[in-house]
């Protein structure tokens, strides 16, 4: 059986800024990321793809070191272009964002055929978009990609057929309509809200008091998450790359 980890994103995104196009549409949405990565690049030591580029080196290369999977697709395209002329049977298929921390890979005897739902842990600095700091809970409504595993014997599940290559944080809800699926009790990763992410941005514009356009508060708000997540770091030494991710934050300035 190959062991698949596919990394979530567009091929090479960290060359030049890539928003989905129902955002862009939206003139002020747009402009206010526009104005906040402007602050970043003028303000920041490091500029905010060439940040991203550095988180996602270190989220792949700690991947690879735990040699768990046969195979890495490193960018949708990839992955696409994996199955156009391959089958989906006999695989054990995992899919992650590229700056999303991997624990471990379950061991193949504790998975059954069809969907694999772990229990979801997400770490939140300042609560940008989950609960403030480091939490776990069973979540089997809103199912994230980064909390399954598709173990693929028996009725196996098409990748191609559902364009698992291109699916969103959310398409397993609609795969649990279809297929066999099983509640795990232990999380294997860990989902982390990072300030170069543009869907943080899109919920501070929507739900935050504060202007982070103006540069003194967006820049007492990276101080803020630096030194919260240096201390979740603190409370929390047994998370793989935590550290060197901290590390990085703190080259900002």
């Amino acid at each position: 059986m190959e062991v698949i980890c596919h990394i979530r994103c567009n091929d090479k995104y960290w060359e030049k800024l890539n928003i989905y196009e129902e955002w862009v549409c939206h003139k002020n949405q747009y402009d206010y990321y526009k104005q906040v990565i402007k602050i970043w690049d003028e303000e920041l030591k490091i500029k905010h793809l060439t940040f991203r580029k550095q988180i996602r080196d270190i989220i792949i290369n700690s991947i690879i070191d735990t040699g768990s999977f046969d195979t890495i697709l490193e960018s949708n395209q990839h992955c696409k272009k994996y199955f156009e002329n391959r089958t989906s049977d006999n695989i054990t298929f995992f899919q992650q964002d590229d700056d999303d921390i991997f624990l471990f890979l379950p061991e193949l005897h504790d998975l059954q055929p069809g969907i694999n739902i772990f229990q979801y842990s997400s770490l939140d600095p300042l609560g940008g978009r989950r609960k403030r700091g480091y939490k776990t809970r069973k979540e089997l409504d809103k199912v994230q990609s980064n909390q399954c595993i598709i173990y693929n014997t028996g009725k196996p599940l098409d990748i191609n057929k559902h364009h698992l290559y291109e699916a969103d944080h959310t398409a397993y809800d609609r795969l649990k309509e279809d297929y066999n699926y099983y509640s795990k009790d232990y999380p294997f990763t860990i989902q982390l809200y990072h300030i170069h992410s543009i869907s943080v941005w899109k919920h501070q514009l929507k739900f935050s008091p504060f202007n982070y356009t103006e540069r003194d508060t967006f820049l007492k708000y990276v101080v803020e998450y630096i030194n919260e997540l240096e201390q979740l770091y603190k409370n929390n030494k047994n998370i793989p790359q935590l550290k060197t991710i901290v590390d990085l934050y703190k080259n900002l300035f």
